[in-house]
């Protein structure tokens, strides 16, 4: 399964709504929470949902719920067990996806050759996210297992499956003018194929 870490710069700066010290901004279409000292200039790292931080990434930058000796709360709103990256709200406003800045990846490695459009699931041989994958919930017997597989094999054997299609938003830094590119739209449903 594809999931990617992007470096890139915020477009659309604006205040958030009943928060003092809190920004809105774009990023590949998403609105996303950010601090007041989000500039549109700078690069940054950008988690969309459906990811997984890594331990050592979370732990690295205290983003990990967790509570003081007094039992308060502290450190970052993230669960500590799934480490997943969702779709919150702060204060009222949707934030869709982690913003961070590019020099969050300084422990893990030099950083001065990243640039917009760059990916970084993994840096310099450590992990930094990777597409969260739900915990099974039952186990499924042997038998179920195999009549699975072989559905999923005889599905549709002339069309080819394209599960790591990467999403126009992410990759629009590839396209320049006087190209010529062929674009078309899924209106409805999921991606399936037919014969």
């Amino acid at each position: 399964m594809s999931y990617s870490v992007y470096v890139t710069r915020v477009k659309n700066i604006r205040p958030a709504e009943n928060a003092d010290r809190l920004n809105l901004c774009d990023v590949f279409g998403n609105t996303v929470v950010v601090g007041k000292d989000v500039n549109e200039k700078d690069l940054y790292i950008y988690f969309p949902t459906d990811g997984q931080i890594s331990e050592e990434f979370g732990k690295t930058h205290d983003l990990f719920r967790r509570k003081d000796e007094d039992g308060k709360p502290c450190g970052g709103f993230i669960d500590p067990d799934k480490r997943s990256i969702q779709a919150i709200r702060l204060r009222g406003n949707k934030s869709d996806g982690l913003l961070m800045p590019l020099k969050a990846l300084e422990p893990f490695g030099d950083i001065s050759g990243l640039a917009q459009g760059d990916t970084v699931e993994v840096f310099n041989g450590h992990q930094i996210a990777k597409k969260y994958v739900p915990p099974v919930k039952h186990e499924v017997n042997a038998a179920a297992r195999t009549a699975q597989k072989k559905r999923k094999e005889n599905l549709s054997p002339q069309f080819a499956e394209h599960s790591k299609t990467s999403q126009l938003a992410y990759n629009l830094h590839d396209f320049a003018p006087g190209d010529e590119v062929e674009i078309t739209l899924k209106l409805h449903g999921t991606s399936q194929r037919t014969g």
